[in-house]
């Protein structure tokens, strides 16, 4: 199977609403894992001394961990799907060994129940505490080691290990309540120091969603699944600050790093559910990032990757250009023009009559930079004609394909044949090269008036369509920084539209999902309707 790269997947997932392994046709590919850490296992298998034992079990720290030997199977899963290599299908179901030596792992309710125990204190838990994440985690391994074998073994197994995990923590199990009324897949349950974990609650959940695609009739499971669902909905911004999210309900900071993974296993979340409120967290949590998760990580498969980047702006236009995170080629040196023309000294050149341009690689899109402003009226050659022009700017033409193109063919009309072209940027958007989003906060603030509806005046625009706009508000403006964005708290597309349900000051944040076609903006100003 040829993988997705990370950033297209996201695409493909924004806009077919799909995201399926189709090697496996049920469970969708996890993605927080293999479009986050490194698959060729060398980054991922540096931290803690991991290493396989005698008989190809992984180890950390010379002691056995059930997340990570779950976590193991599942990236070699995919690392043989990816590649039909048997070193990674043998790594992948060796895992197994360790769910069957019941030396290991700790049966209760008459055999009814398996708990994978961390024999270890951690915190103020005790060894020998078990966790919902974990539990989580094994599933979807063990899910995976059957599609790989057609070995029945693994369903008993994990219908055990759900068996515990849906039992309340009190009772041994992982399941805790949120505000009194729903449920939640505790990473540490009884834990009092780390209480309601975000990131291991969403392992947990998809661990559970994908044990009901399997075990569809299993009331309990369905029971928590929908109770953690709404609970998740329901309380994902009381984990946020107004800059920052936190680890627990504790208040603990995530790092910089942790972060990185916890909009990852949002976006995991929004390709299986597609649930647009997944979507939007994931645009407030990209824009906190901004400069925080681009650090270097040797264990990830990204090693320094955004997930946001500032629109480029020009005086009061704002453009969302791949070009500024991919690959450029400046130099007049790097194509070939099939005509023979005059190349000027300043590495320019003019162009008359039809002017093909030819390159060495396959392209996404080009853009053209002329010498002077031009309302540039171009025309295709038959050959091409699955491309598209599209104007940038006064000076620039971006040409742009459906798919991979390396040449093109154009002609300019009328008093424009004679132009200049100064300079050609040609890029190649490899997915992981370029964020995902592109953010700004618009630097002014806004006095809005209660129960009034406004017009959002956003000049000239390119895909609208594209473009959402969060905001908040306060009565002091100078309290506008401690108050916390929220992803129901939006407005998107053409003229968009907001009603003011309090007086005071509003500030905005605008936000580009990254396609290859340019999403820009001329103003920003509130007209009241």
């Amino acid at each position: 199977m040829t993988k997705i790269l990370y950033n297209l997947s996201f695409i493909l997932a924004l806009i077919l609403g799909i995201h399926k392994n189709p090697q496996a046709q049920e469970l969708y590919e996890y993605t927080c894992l293999t479009d986050h850490y490194d698959m060729s296992l060398t980054g991922w298998l540096k931290r803690n001394n991991r290493v396989e034992d005698s008989t190809g079990v992984i180890t950390q720290n010379s002691k056995y961990n059930p997340l990570t030997i779950s976590v193991y199977g599942i990236l070699n899963y995919y690392k043989f799907k990816d590649e039909n290599d048997s070193t990674f299908y043998y790594n992948a179901i060796d895992q197994f060994k360790y769910f069957l030596d019941t030396t290991k792992l700790v049966y209760s309710d008459n055999g009814k129940s398996i708990g994978l125990p961390y024999q270890f204190k951690y915190h103020d838990l005790q060894a020998g505490w078990i966790s919902g994440m974990t539990q989580g985690f094994a599933i979807s391994y063990l899910l995976r080691y059957y599609d790989l074998t057609k070995d029945k073994r693994s369903f008993d197994i994990a219908e055990k290990i759900a068996h515990l995990m849906l039992k309340k923590q009190e009772e041994g199990g992982s399941i805790s309540f949120i505000d009194e009324k729903y449920q939640w897949i505790e990473e540490y349950p009884n834990s009092k120091s780390s209480p309601q974990v975000l990131n291991g609650f969403i392992n947990g959940l998809i661990g559970l969603h994908e044990f009901l695609i399997y075990f569809p009739d299993h009331a309990r499971a369905k029971e928590v699944h929908d109770s953690s669902y709404a609970a998740l909905l329901s309380n994902l911004e009381k984990y946020d600050t107004p800059d920052w999210t936190n680890y627990n309900r504790k208040g603990a900071k995530v790092s910089n790093h942790y972060m990185r993974y916890e909009i990852s296993e949002l976006e995991q979340l929004y390709f299986m559910y597609q649930e647009p409120e997944f979507l939007r967290q994931i645009m407030i949590w990209s824009y906190m990032s901004i400069g925080k998760t681009d650090t270097k990580y040797p264990m990830y498969k990204y090693p320094k990757y955004a997930n946001a980047v500032p629109f480029q702006q020009i005086e009061n236009t704002y453009i969302s250009d791949s070009a500024s995170t991919s690959k450029q080629l400046t130099s007049i040196s790097e194509f070939k023009l099939k005509q023979k023309k005059k190349q000027m000294s300043d590495n320019s050149f003019k162009c008359k009559k039809w002017t093909t341009i030819i390159f060495d690689e396959s392209l996404s899109y080009v853009d053209v930079h002329f010498s002077k402003p031009s309302s540039i009226k171009t025309v295709l050659n038959e050959k091409h004609l699955e491309l598209q022009f599209e104007q940038i700017n006064d000076s620039t033409v971006r040409i742009l394909s459906d798919s991979s193109f390396s040449s093109f063919s154009f002609k300019l009309y009328g008093s424009e044949k004679h132009n200049t072209i100064n300079e050609i940027k040609t890029i190649s958007l490899k997915p992981v090269e370029g964020p995902k989003f592109f953010i700004n906060k618009i630097p002014l603030n806004f006095w809005l008036t209660e129960g009034t509806t406004y017009e959002i005046d956003l000049g000239e625009t390119n895909n609208p369509e594209n473009l959402y706009f969060f905001f908040k508000g306060t009565k002091r403006e100078e309290d506008l920084d401690k108050i916390k964005w929220h992803r129901n708290q939006f407005t998107k597309g053409n003229n968009p539209k907001i009603t003011i349900k309090e007086s005071g000051y509003y500030q905005f944040i605008a936000v580009a999902i990254n396609t290859k076609y340019a999403t820009k903006f001329s103003n920003f100003d509130l007209v009241k309707l």
